[in-house]
């Protein structure tokens, strides 16, 4: 699933905090969805092209796997490895910060977490060579698929029914309901 911002922002470093409190309780409520079934969420953001303006948006894939959040820490300090520079930091650990002190601005990122207390930033030097998938690439490794790798637009009816499942499932732990005309 995704979680999408309503007013254009071309990254999470660029939200106010109403609307970092809006994701957290995204987060929140997803977190409780996937623990009710044993999955653990991992919420990813990668920002490319930061001055091309782009609509952010969090991915969020459950996995099974409580080693998620180390896989992810691996993958991203051997990412880039073989052509970057000496000085540059590898993985940077986001816990208890606020990404907009970790991550200089208008500078590419693939930001991960695992939870709701922070996680791993990894600043990309050379977006030509990033792959562009390495969030999905990562997460089919942590569930040895590579279904990610090879996803099919299926047909809109279908896609409609997989949205209804969701928001099916979803709906016992949405945290807007709570709100004023918040309903289903």
């Amino acid at each position: 699933c995704l979680i999408i911002p309503m007013d254009h922002r071309c990254s999470v470093r660029d939200f106010d905090a109403d609307e970092m409190a809006e994701v957290r309780n995204f987060k929140k409520s997803l977190l409780r969805m996937y623990d009710a079934r044993g999955q653990c969420p991992v919420f990813f953001e990668q920002v490319l092209q930061p001055g091309k303006f782009r609509h952010t948006f969090i991915e969020c894939i459950p996995v099974e796997n409580e080693d998620a959040e180390i896989f992810f820490y691996n993958e991203m300090d051997k990412a880039e490895s073989e052509f970057k520079s000496q000085t540059a930091k590898r993985v940077m650990s986001t816990r208890g910060k606020a990404l907009q002190t970790v991550i200089p601005e208008a500078y590419p990122y693939f930001h991960v977490e695992c939870g709701l207390d922070g996680g791993y930033v990894k600043l990309i030097e050379d977006e030509e060579r990033w792959n562009r998938n390495f969030g999905r690439d990562v997460a089919g490794g942590l569930m040895e698929s590579d279904l990610f790798g090879r996803v099919k637009r299926s047909n809109a009816n279908k896609e409609v029914l997989k949205m209804k499942d969701f928001l099916d499932w979803f709906s016992k732990y949405d945290w807007t309901v709570a709100l004023d005309g918040g309903s289903y």
